[in-house]
């Protein structure tokens, strides 16, 4: 967010993170997901710094297609979970940042 050296961009980033982070507080976070959102970012960084929009690009889109998969999957879990009559709610202790 430094690097844009804009205040509102900084802003706007923080608001969808604390989006993003009211959306998954509920769901579960495996560790194995976390790593790779973690080898995810750190890809598109180094994208980012060495002057690569279109890798930066690219992996943004793959980053943010397995992270739609990943919700879906655990609303879809939650609303199986409320059929069957069981409260909905964090089913791990384990959380993530986006």
């Amino acid at each position: 967010m430094e690097a844009a050296h804009s205040p509102r961009v900084a802003e706007q980033v923080w608001l969808v993170q604390q989006q993003v982070i009211v959306l998954r507080s509920g769901l579960t976070s495996r560790t194995a997901h976390t790593e790779t959102s973690l080898v995810d970012h750190e890809a598109m960084t180094e994208a980012v710094a060495d002057g690569d929009p279109d890798l930066a690009a690219s992996l943004m889109e793959a980053h943010l297609a397995m992270v739609e998969i990943q919700l879906l999957q655990n609303m879809h879990a939650a609303q199986s979970k409320d059929v069957r009559g069981q409260a909905p709610g964090p089913r791990s202790t384990e959380r993530t940042a986006p």
